[in-house]
């Protein structure tokens, strides 16, 4: 959306499923409806639900037609969804979409132009990790825009990891763009951006192999680690002007953590106690609806705090 045409509008995704008392939903509004006021953006929610598999049977033993049964479902939901906006957002536009969920929430972005969504994580128990649901798992490799799952409760973050790597040349923009999405959920009063890279000695074995001295060994790798330094030495600069441009507040703290991403970003996220973790998806595969790499998708589930996914420039959802 351009300049002239305002903010995009921020877009609340809230479960179809009854909830009795104050529930994830109502922290997740509160967190999409701050956010908007704070930028001036307009504020929608959608409730999307599946019908289900047997819903001419339904109908049928109900004495209706399947339209018919469609219209109650969705009269039911909108009673919800105007529940749930009363106290918190009650200027909220608001609209119910039946249909698999993951698509009609990507449909009303679309609809919408919306700039971010934000939803409750769904997670799914796991002796290791808190592993995203498929709805969640599926609006990360597929909606067009930021998608803020949010754990927890309903305050900002003021603890946030931005995973980037600086390594790259190619990916400088969608850097940027993680660093401004991590500016944008964060608490606008003092909060820090951990803005993490996680780099290793790709030539370290071969080192080793060839040579037995040590000190070969700690030259090389005290080399690489000198590049990785000045590479984020050169992005955090341009990321703080970034930022200052943007009119962000957030401190930024470069951050070097040696290994793995998919071992050092949750090790550096529990270690640290982030609230949000923002990272970028991307695929080398060309192939619409796999955005999302391996390393980011084992990130992504082995984190227990709020995660916001972040696509690249040019995406564009295979969803229609």
């Amino acid at each position: 959306m351009n300049a002239a045409a305002g903010p995009a509008p921020v877009l609340a995704a809230l479960s179809a499923e009854r909830a009795e008392g104050p529930g994830p939903d109502d922290a997740t509004l509160a967190l999409a409806a701050g956010l908007a006021a704070d930028e001036g953006a307009p504020l929608a929610a959608v409730m999307a639900a599946a019908l289900p598999r047997d819903i001419d049977a339904l109908a049928h033993a109900a004495s209706l037609t399947p339209e018919a049964m469609r219209s109650r479902m969705t009269a039911v939901l909108a009673r919800r969804l105007d529940a749930l906006c009363s106290a918190t957002a009650p200027d909220a536009a608001r609209e119910v979409r039946l249909g698999k969920p993951f698509v009609e929430i990507i449909r009303a972005v679309q609809a919408r132009g919306a700039g971010l969504l934000v939803k409750a994580a769904e997670d799914l128990p796991s002796a290791s990790a808190a592993l995203l649901a498929s709805t969640d798992q599926h609006l990360i490799r597929k909606c067009p825009c930021p998608v803020w799952l949010v754990r927890g409760g309903a305050a900002r973050p003021r603890r946030v990891v931005a995973a980037i790597d600086v390594t790259e040349p190619d990916e400088r923009a969608l850097n940027l763009a993680i660093v401004a999405a991590a500016a944008r959920v964060a608490h606008p009063d003092g909060a820090e951006i951990r803005l993490l890279h996680a780099w290793q000695a790709e030539g370290e074995g071969m080192v080793r192999m060839w040579s037995d001295d040590s000190a070969a060994f700690d030259r090389y790798l005290a080399e690489v680690e000198h590049d990785h330094a000045s590479a984020m030495r050169a992005f955090a600069e341009e990321a703080r002007a970034h930022l200052a441009a943007l009119g962000a507040t957030a401190r930024l703290t470069p951050v070097l953590r040696r290994g793995a991403p998919r071992r050092a970003i949750p090790r550096d996220v529990a270690e640290h106690k982030a609230e949000a973790l923002v990272l970028g998806t991307l695929s080398r595969s060309g192939i619409p609806g796999l955005l999302i790499g391996n390393t980011a998708e084992d990130v992504l589930n082995a984190v227990s705090c709020s995660v916001v996914a972040v696509k690249p420039e040019g995406y564009e959802s295979p969803i229609r």
